[in-house]
């Protein structure tokens, strides 16, 4: 489903009647588009919301008519109501990551307002982060990070700690992920993620239960991750963490 994505990066709001997408008008109501807002634009916002359920719904504005944009290239303009050039961008499909196998359904987003340099969207994120902020966005972190909220879990369904969170903020938008969980033995428990685009920030979690659906025992695990991207930088991370009050069935 085609959407293209707007954002107010100013401190005041913005009327936007009479905006136009090429030759396509946004919408010939008044709508503000409020400061630090993102917008997606799209035909249909059921089929939008459908195809990525994390979408902001609020943030979807459903429009007449989008101008043709063809996977292979084209050209994304957008025009005030006095027809004055605001913002544009010439895409292509080698602007996707070297890595990415299957760009069906992945969006290319902007890194920052300040860089026009576009990179595909995370595919933990679903491939699109319509109405909210981009998976790629700039972070201005020193150094990688990744880490678990809490080094305890106890899935026992009273909201507290249920799940294990795994958290990540990446410096670059270009790394692969793989997340693992290995009981004491060494052994692999559940795979969270294999080979995935992380986009520059995200979270995994884990409900407790190993890869064929059974919940697994109390006692200590591991939450193992590797990172690495096409420049040849890589990291590993390992961080033990302990299952409590499971709901382990015998």
């Amino acid at each position: 489903m085609d959407f293209v994505e707007i954002y107010n990066n100013s401190n005041l709001p913005i009327n936007i009647q009479g905006f136009t997408l090429g030759n396509r008008v946004v919408t010939h109501d008044f709508y503000l588009l409020q400061p630090q807002q993102y917008l997606a634009l799209t035909t249909n916002k059921r089929v939008l919301l459908q195809q990525y359920p994390n979408a902001f719904a609020d943030n979807i504005l459903e429009v007449a008519a989008l101008p043709p944009y063809p996977n292979q290239q084209g050209i994304v303009t957008l025009f005030d109501n006095k027809n004055q050039l605001i913002d544009s961008i010439y895409y292509n499909a080698n602007m996707h990551g070297e890595l990415m196998q299957n760009v069906k359904g992945i969006s290319l987003e902007r890194r920052s307002f300040q860089d026009i340099k576009f990179y595909s969207a995370s595919t933990l994120a679903g491939g699109a982060t319509p109405g909210y902020q981009n998976s790629t966005a700039t972070l201005n972190i020193p150094q990688n990070r990744i880490y678990l909220a809490s080094k305890t879990m106890s899935p026992d369904g009273d909201g507290f700690e249920d799940e294990l969170q795994l958290l990540y903020e990446l410096v670059e938008p270009n790394y692969l992920i793989t997340a693992e969980i290995y009981n004491d033995k060494g052994i692999l428990v559940k795979r969270l993620a294999h080979l995935h685009h992380a986009g520059t920030h995200g979270q995994l979690q884990w409900d407790g239960k190993d890869k064929y659906g059974n919940h697994c025992k109390q006692g200590h695990y591991i939450c193992s991750v590797q990172i690495f991207n096409t420049d040849g930088k890589a990291q590993q991370f390992k961080q033990p963490f302990v299952l409590i009050n499971s709901l382990t069935r015998h």
